[in-house]
C-alpha cells in the first residue's frame, strides 16, 4: 500500500542512496551487525512484495513523513510553506539521518506510515 504523503524527497536524490552501505557499525566474523539486526528488526517494515524495508527507504519515509505532517501544518494554520527550502532542509535531514549523526524518536520511525 503507498503511502500518500504531500511532500516527497525528490527521487533522484534518494536514488544516490539506495546502492549506500549503511554505517551500522562493527560486524562480527560472520558479517552480522547488531546494529542492522536491532534496525531489521524493529525499523524496517515489510513490504508488498514480502521483503523488508532498507535503511535508505526507512531515512526515506520517516523524511517523507516528517516533511508531509509540517507542510499539512503549515498549510492548515495557512502559514508559509516553500518547497524549494523544504527539499534543501529535508535532503539534510535525510543524509544526516542515513549517516546515524541523529536519529528521530524511535516512535516517528516506527508510526510514520501509520500518522498519515
Amino acid at each position: 500500500m503507498a503511502i500518500a504523503f504531500s511532500f516527497r524527497l525528490s527521487e533522484d536524490f534518494v536514488s544516490s542512496f539506495k546502492n549506500k552501505t549503511a554505517p551500522f557499525g562493527y560486524r562480527d566474523a560472520g558479517g552480522n551487525s547488531v546494529g542492522e539486526i536491532t534496525f531489521l528488526r524493529t525499523y524496517s517494515r515489510k513490504k508488498e512484495d514480502g521483503t523488508k524495508e532498507t535503511w535508505a527507504e526507512v531515512c526515506e519515509r520517516v523524511t517523507n513523513g516528517t516533511y508531509s505532517l509540517q507542510k499539512d501544518y503549515a498549510k492548515q494554520q495557512r502559514l508559509p510553506w516553500s518547497d524549494a527550502k523544504a527539499q534543501s532542509s529535508a535532503k539534510e535531514f535525510f543524509e544526516r539521518l542515513f549517516d546515524l549523526k541523529w536519529t528521530p524518536p524511535t516512535s516517528n520511525q516506527r508510526d510514520a506510515r501509520r500518522i498519515l
